[in-house]
C-alpha cells in the first residue's frame, strides 16, 4: 500500500492521472518516495499515454500537486 505517514516522515508521494482534478487517496499509487513517485509515473505514461500528476501528502494539512510529468520534461 505504501509508505505509511510516520512523526519522521512528515510527508509521502502518491501518483495518479493529471486528469484527475483532485486528489483521490483510494485511487491513487502510494509512493515509497520522491525517486519512486518520480518512476511511477514515468511508468503510468508510458504505459497509459497520459500525463501523471505527483502529489505530495503532508502528515499535516492537504494534499497538493507536487509535479506533473508528461513524458521527458516534468512540469513543476
Amino acid at each position: 500500500m505504501g509508505t505509511p505517514i510516520t512523526q519522521a516522515n512528515q510527508s509521502v508521494f502518491a501518483v495518479q492521472p493529471a486528469s484527475w482534478k483532485n486528489f483521490d487517496q483510494h485511487g491513487c499509487t502510494w509512493a515509497e518516495n520522491m525517486a519512486n513517485a518520480y518512476s511511477l509515473a514515468k511508468l503510468w505514461v508510458k504505459d497509459e499515454q497520459e500525463a501523471a500528476m505527483i502529489w505530495c501528502v503532508p502528515l499535516k494539512g492537504v494534499a497538493y500537486r507536487w509535479l506533473r510529468y508528461s513524458g521527458n520534461n516534468p512540469i513543476i
